[in-house]
């Protein structure tokens, strides 16, 4: 039975890297390419793989393209609250309103992705 979403560990929120369930298209790939390279700190990668995503956007497809250059954007986001987390609780202890702040940041940016 999947656990709240409040109660979900960092491991558990990234362990698929932010994979879609759809994949069908060659800019769903790209995208979930790029949440992988992201998740594991390869931003050298994401960066091309970025570009890559905007060479797919399309006039036929504007729309569709537009939401999965938003999705990207905030898998970054969430990345980016994740990695504050981990450094918040290693600088303090997990209890210390820094890292709570950084855990609360880092739920909401996570809830916000999924939403995409």
């Amino acid at each position: 039975m999947p656990r709240p979403e409040d109660e979900l560990t960092i491991e558990d929120v990234v362990q698929d890297h932010g994979l879609t369930s759809y994949n069908r298209r060659l800019a769903d790939k790209i995208l979930n390419a790029f949440n992988q390279a992201t998740a594991v700190g390869r931003l050298d990668v994401a960066e091309q793989l970025e570009a890559a995503l905007k060479l797919c956007v399309d006039e036929a497809q504007e729309m569709r393209n537009a939401v999965l250059l938003e999705k990207a954007a905030s898998w970054r986001r969430f990345v980016e609250a994740r990695d504050a987390y981990k450094r918040a609780v290693e600088r303090h202890a997990e209890s210390a309103p820094e890292a709570q702040s950084a855990l609360s940041a880092m739920r909401t940016a996570y809830k916000e992705w999924r939403q995409l």
